[in-house]
């Protein structure tokens, strides 16, 4: 199902002049691990940047990223966009 959703997703940015894509990397409002790779497989099929973006509720600004074309290795990708966000993970109460 997720495959089929990225591949719908392809299609519309194929179809469109220009459009905009927001989505939350975790795929889900529940704490993770690691991030998703839909999104990544997304950038990749679309050809297409990712704009990094964060909600930084401490310092209350949004705060832009780094513009990332995706690569050859997607896990890779992954690794450095986890990076990058990590200072602005909420920590988990005990």
């Amino acid at each position: 199902m997720a495959a089929d959703v990225v591949e719908q997703v392809v299609e519309s940015f194929a179809a469109c002049e220009a459009m905009w894509l927001c989505i939350a990397p975790e795929g889900t409002r529940k704490q993770v691990d690691r991030f998703r790779s839909g999104f990544l497989r997304i950038a990749a099929g679309a050809e297409i940047p990712i704009l990094l973006l964060v909600f930084d509720h401490g310092a209350r600004a949004i705060r832009l990223g780094p513009l990332c074309l995706p690569g050859p290795d997607p896990e890779r990708d992954r690794e450095v966009i986890e990076l990058w966000y990590r200072p602005y993970q909420v920590m988990r109460k005990a």
